[in-house]
């Protein structure tokens, strides 16, 4: 072997050497600083979250994360060797921080990333802090490689470790040793709801899981001012259940700035505090359990002062929710049945009382009211939900017009139901009126005329009509379909509709003298009834009538010859002092009489006045007389009463002729009577 080749063979293993001593100082470096006691002489005291400014309004209320069990002996924390002079970094206790070139493959850019260096190429400064493996790896050559530029490319899916998976580091790295994840958190309480015990009794629960989270901030200890450092923020959720609504918050000092951010989901943007400082403000709309979401951001520095990077973070609260079943009942009534009505009937109505509640509806009492009559009330007794009952009512039109029903069902619990209806009841009015003659005589013909007429609402069936007459009085006709009992006459009229009238017109034969009343009456179920009356003031008069046979002529003179008077009384009222008086002219001579009281006088014979002739009755006189010559001679016959009703005259010729057959000169020169006239009363000749 050359002397070249062996002095490159000792430079090798003098490298690897040195190599290997390194992590074992890297070790012992970081057990001395975890453990180094604080400034009271404790141990070492963990960095906390700084608490979210309430003052903040533009972001959601924080919520408390569930509670986590305490780090255990394998979870380790970075911390830098050499602490910074300052306060402690007030960091999450759910966060680890973890300094960029620990973090493998989750380097922004390529998976294969160079070493880190500045803007002009150059490495950057050996003296931060490298993760030491517990076992040592083959060396790799060092490759020197481009320093690394800024790259905001979406981060490939499979690049993202779960939590519980390491990440290889890229060859061009010495190997890393990945820093344990935090502990995790407690089992999420569930909570219980009981339901207030139904019947039957039943119990309900309800059962939610929040996410837990973890927040891991990674990028390098220290920055140049002026140029960009990039740092990568993930959320990991390492429970089953999504965490949703995301609100992640980095408070920045005034003079950092953000230069770019680049989010596997959601949306980061930079708020304004109003202190001067600002804050990096990531939304992420949900993280699906065993899963993470990452931001990756540069920051600049204007001074040389250190900082803190703090995450701050709330997620919507988790819902336990049970379902609790409400049973509630309900009333509801509805009527059923005709909305017209005819005076005095009866109709039925289906009165449905319906529960429509989820509940039963107990002891449900319903009451009726129907226009002014007192309320009615029975009981419904129970009506389980969706169920219903039908209750038959039997309204009777007791008043003509609108009745209104008011209908209450009220049951327990103070439940309670109302509905209301109309019914219009239609009734028929049915009047009867008469006219007639104020006055008629007795024995005259008399017409009436009956009107029938309906006023009301509804048509007027089955109407019986009746006519009660006076005494003495007769029934002559007039009225189709009518029959005449003791007491008058009947007939019916079958319908008359509202509105309407129907006349009837008969005639009656008066005979009683004074007030005849004639009434009528209607009577029809639906209406009652009704009567009307028409007075008449009947005459009683006597009507005498006088009929004189005289005999047929010629006849001899000197014989009688028989005259006969017969007086018939035609009226109603007997004739009083009647008085027959009978007149010849000259040359005859009355001779004999009978029938009446009389006494003869020259020419004439004269009758006792009869005291009464009474109504039907005829009074009957003959005379005899004997002419004295022959010829045409006169008569006359007067009868008339005292009280001046009546004057009766009646004059006849009667001729003569002598035995020879010859008329003698005395008959030719006979003189006509004379009559002695009545000057009490005027004179009428029949």
């Amino acid at each position: 072997m050359s002397r070249s080749s062996m002095g490159i063979v000792a430079g090798l293993i003098v490298l690897g050497c040195v190599v290997a001593m390194l992590p074992a100082q890297e070790s012992s470096r970081r057990t001395a600083t975890k453990f180094r006691p604080n400034s009271t002489g404790g141990p070492a005291e963990r960095p906390s979250l700084a608490p979210l400014n309430p003052a903040d309004g533009d972001l959601p209320p924080v919520v408390n994360a569930p509670a986590r069990s305490a780090p255990s002996a394998t979870h380790s924390n970075y911390m830098p060797a050499q602490q910074p002079e300052g306060p402690p970094s007030e960091l999450s206790p759910a966060a680890t921080f973890i300094p960029q070139d620990q973090v493998g493959s989750q380097n922004l850019g390529s998976s294969t990333s160079a070493p880190p260096s500045d803007s002009s190429g150059a490495e950057l400064d050996d003296s931060r802090l490298h993760s030491v493996l517990k076992r040592p790896r083959p060396l790799v050559p060092e490759v020197t490689a481009p320093p690394p530029q800024p790259s905001f490319q979406p981060v490939p899916p499979n690049t993202i470790a779960s939590p519980s998976t390491h990440v290889a580091p890229p060859p061009s790295e010495l190997p890393r040793r990945g820093i344990a994840n935090a502990a995790a958190p407690s089992t999420p309480s569930s909570s219980s709801i009981s339901g207030s015990p139904t019947r039957p009794t039943q119990n309900t629960s309800a059962t939610s899981k929040s996410a837990a989270l973890k927040v891991e901030i990674a990028g390098p200890q220290g920055v140049t001012v002026g140029k960009p450092a990039l740092y990568v923020v993930t959320v990991s959720n390492e429970s089953d259940t999504p965490a949703e609504e995301v609100h992640l918050r980095i408070p920045l000092p005034g003079f950092v700035t953000v230069q770019t951010t680049q989010p596997t989901s959601g949306e980061a943007a930079v708020q304004p505090d109003g202190t001067g400082a600002a804050r990096l403000a990531w939304l992420v709309p949900r993280v699906a359990g065993r899963s993470r979401e990452q931001l990756k951001v540069q920051l600049v520095t204007g001074q040389g002062d250190g900082f803190d990077l703090a995450a701050e973070w709330t997620v919507r609260p988790a819902v336990a929710k049970a379902a609790i079943q409400v049973k509630q009942p309900q009333l509801a009534l509805s009527l059923a049945g005709p909305a017209e009505m005819v005076f005095g009937e009866e109709k039925g109505f289906t009165l449905t009382v319906s529960n429509p509640g989820t509940g039963d509806a107990e002891r449900v009492v319903v009451s009726v009211i129907a226009a002014n009559a007192p309320p009615q009330q029975f009981d419904a007794g129970i009506i389980p939900a969706g169920h219903k009952k039908e209750v038959p009512l039997a309204v009777v039109a007791s008043q003509a017009g609108t009745i209104e029903l008011q209908i209450t069902a009220a049951g327990e619990g103070g439940i309670e139901a109302r509905t209301a209806g109309k019914v219009m009841v239609r009734k028929a009015e049915v009047n009867v009126t008469i006219d007639g003659p104020p006055m008629k005589y007795a024995g005259a013909e008399a017409t009436y005329i009956v009107t029938v007429t309906n006023s009301g609402t509804a048509a007027a069936d089955n109407v019986n009509l009746s006519i009660t007459l006076p005494p003495g009085a007769k029934y002559l006709g007039g009225i189709e379909g009518s029959s005449t009992t003791a007491s008058g006459v009947k007939w019916k009229l079958a319908n008359l509709p509202p509105r309407n009238e129907r006349q009837y017109e008969f005639r009656l034969q008066l005979s009683s003298p004074g007030m005849n009343r004639v009434a009528v009456q209607s009577q029809a179920a639906a209406s009652g009834t009704a009567d009307s009356a028409a007075d008449t003031q009947v005459e009683a008069v006597s009507d005498l009538k006088l009929l004189v046979h005289d005999p047929s002529g010629p006849l001899p003179t000197g014989e009688p010859a028989t005259y006969e008077l017969q007086i018939l009384n035609r009226g109603t009222q007997a004739a009083r002092q009647v008085k027959v008086v009978m007149q010849f002219s000259e040359g005859v001579e009355p001779v004999a009489f009978e029938g009446c009281e009389a006494r003869i006088v020259p020419g004439q014979i004269v009758c006792q006045p009869l005291p009464a002739l009474g109504a039907g009755e005829q009074a009957t006189v003959r005379v005899k007389a004997k002419a004295t010559s022959a010829g045409s001679h006169h008569f006359r016959v007067e009868v008339t009463t005292t009280d001046g009703d009546a004057r009766l005259v009646t004059e006849g010729t009667t001729r003569f002729f002598a035995e020879s057959g010859r008329t003698g000169a005395a008959a030719s020169t006979a003189r006509k009577p004379t009559l002695v006239p009545n000057t009490s009363i005027p004179t009428t000749i029949r």
